[in-house]
């Protein structure tokens, strides 16, 4: 469908600015009318053929007009208006452009080119304000020979046009077909998530070392609530991945087994599947151009913790009963003493540089990059 909505302006104005969002919905919803008899539904749309845009709720119809748009002011301005003109007139063509030949439902991408403007209708990549609903722009782009992605759209039903049409002879798509659309519209969609002006950001490096946290909530008058995670627990889990691949390399190279191996293959082969795991929740940050944080790191996190618990078995199952626990045990007391110690972190201190509430915080800084 026409990913197209209408955002009613606040203005006394009789005209009406568009923008867009990917959601399906009454409200983008249009109908494609030939630009003259726009009353004969039994003509066929064909690519090349001059059309009109109408809006189905309001009854509006599409037009480009001389004002510059609202966030690239090199596009053109797209509105709506209750009398079409020459304005109102797009020329429609699927992307090989073949003159004359049958628009098909689903399967054909069209783009609209404004007659009156020599430009193409086309959604923005930035987040409109407040007042617009976090929308994107629908403006009409000069740029005819190199066409943006965000040009080209779908019809969804040419059953007005077309009575023969049977919506039903559309064959839906299969399941690895719907699976790889879902992951390229979910990276789509992440990589649009840009950061608010003056918003702390950080990288995947960051997580693992728990080089910085983020700041919770944000007051004028009472400071901020900072965060971050435990960096005992966050380092023994980095330890425990670190000598886990030590593991695995000396059992591939027969460093330590010597044809016994100390510990449990089970228990390793169980380790590196939560290593897998590990891997899968993090590694794929990398790759994202959107906006991060570093709470996105918590899904990867607990597979690490995962790995260390398997690590710490495979290396205290030889041992005696008494060794087993006394080992156990004192891993237990640092990783229960460093979690009343840092507890404030952990949950969120409040930060206010007029007020020394921190105490000995202050003075368990690992980095210059904690920011309490």
């Amino acid at each position: 469908s026409l990913s197209l909505s209408l955002s009613i302006s606040l203005s006394l104005s009789p005209t009406r600015k568009v923008t867009g969002y990917s959601h399906r919905d009454a409200n983008n919803l249009w109908v494609v009318k030939p630009c003259e008899d726009a009353d004969d539904v039994s003509r066929v749309i064909l690519s090349g053929d001059v059309i009109r845009l109408q809006h189905v709720q309001t009854n509006r119809f599409l037009s480009v007009v001389t004002n510059p748009g609202i966030m690239d002011t090199t596009h053109f301005r797209v509105i709506t208006v209750e009398h079409p003109d020459f304005n109102s007139c797009f020329q429609v063509r699927t992307q090989n452009h073949e003159i004359a030949s049958k628009i098909s439902p689903f399967e054909d991408v069209v783009s609209f080119t404004s007659l009156s403007k020599r430009c193409v209708l086309s959604m923005g990549s930035e987040i409109l304000p407040e007042y617009a609903g976090k929308q994107l722009e629908v403006s009409c782009s000069r740029h005819l020979v190199n066409m943006p992605a965000s040009a080209h759209f779908t019809l969804e039903h040419n059953v007005a046009v077309d009575p023969s049409f049977n919506t039903e002879s559309v064959k839906p798509a299969g399941l690895v077909a719907k699976y790889l659309e879902m992951q390229v519209k979910m990276l789509e969609s992440n990589n649009g998530l840009i950061p608010k002006e003056g918003e702390a950001t950080s990288r995947p490096w960051m997580w693992p070392i728990d080089y910085d946290g983020i700041f919770f909530a944000i007051h004028k008058a009472h400071g901020a609530v900072y965060f971050l995670g435990n960096p005992i627990i966050f380092f023994v889990n980095l330890m425990g991945i670190l000598f886990l691949l030590l593991l695995d390399l000396s059992q591939h190279y027969h460093v330590i087994c010597y044809g016994t191996c100390l510990w449990s293959r089970d228990t390793l082969s169980q380790a590196n599947w939560f290593l897998l795991g590990y891997l899968l929740h993090y590694i794929p940050f990398f790759l994202m151009g959107r906006v991060l944080y570093f709470h996105h790191f918590y899904s990867a996190f607990i597979f690490n913790t995962m790995v260390t618990g398997s690590v710490v078995a495979m290396v205290t199952e030889k041992l005696n009963h008494v060794m087993h626990h006394v080992v156990v045990g004192i891993l237990g007391l640092l990783l229960a003493g460093s979690f009343f110690i840092y507890a404030p972190l952990s949950y969120g201190i409040p930060v206010d540089e007029n007020k020394q509430t921190f105490g000995y915080l202050k003075d368990l800084k690992w980095y210059d990059s904690w920011q309490y």
